[in-house]
């Protein structure tokens, strides 16, 4: 599908940009991330390759960052909050995989970094 997808923008002049998955908060007992989309990274990459595609390597941008924050400190990236704080949530909530507004932020430069990097003129 992403072929067919990479096809469409070329085709309609576009610079079609790939990215692999953002890193989700898992910690091994080193303090660095696991990575739970190796299979997903490594497919995005060789699909890239094979097309000629620019490719952002978020994972690792996302793991870079999420590594620099640590573990603890890393949470304020993320929907954890406790009971009471927001009120769709009354028991509170531990998602380590979504990011709240500063997490979104901090993941939306990476994108940027990556654009510039490749030198997609923003």
């Amino acid at each position: 599908n992403l072929k067919k997808y990479i096809n469409v923008a070329k085709n309609a002049g576009a610079t079609p940009v790939l990215a692999t998955p953002v890193s989700r908060r898992l910690f091994n007992s080193s303090g660095e991330i696991v990575n739970t989309y190796t299979d997903y990274c490594t497919a995005m990459a060789e699909v890239a390759k094979e097309t000629q595609t620019i490719l952002i390597d978020l994972c690792q941008k996302s793991k870079d960052l999420l590594e620099g924050y640590g573990d603890e400190n890393s949470k304020k990236l993320f929907m954890i909050f406790g009971p009471g704080e927001y009120p769709n949530y009354p028991e509170g909530l531990t998602d380590n995989t979504h990011f709240n507004y500063e997490g979104a932020k901090k993941i939306a430069s990476l994108v940027v970094e990556g654009l510039l990097e490749n030198n997609i003129n923003l």
